[in-house]
């Protein structure tokens, strides 16, 4: 990934992002379009990813997904608290990442 890009957007179209396809990259603000079933292995893994939106069609998220995004603070998904506590994690998808908030559409809570 040219670590020059900050801004991308993906459309609907998408229904697979490849892993490690945002590894260390210097994207701030991205939002997963809604089919997308998989956060990938490592897919923002050292990235200076800021604030993610997470579709609620998504129900795994693998892991290193979002290690070592140290700049990560805020997650919204797009379903309720109880959906996103149904997404399968992997023991280290956040591996390394201090805490965040994910924002739902009925409260929020701190990963």
């Amino acid at each position: 990934m040219d670590l020059k890009i900050v801004e991308i957007i993906i459309p609907d179209s998408v229904k697979e992002i490849q892993r490690g396809a945002f590894d260390q990259s210097n994207i701030s603000e991205i939002v997963i379009p809604n089919g997308i079933e998989t956060i990938a292995h490592s897919l923002f893994s050292i990235s200076k990813l800021k604030k993610i939106t997470i579709p609620k069609s998504v129900k795994k998220i693998e892991n290193f997904a979002f290690s070592h995004c140290s700049e990560l603070d805020t997650v919204c998904y797009e379903g309720s608290m109880n959906d996103w506590n149904k997404v399968i994690k992997e023991e280290y998808w956040n591996n390394e990442s201090h805490r965040f908030v994910v924002k739902c559409s009925d409260g929020e809570k701190f990963e």
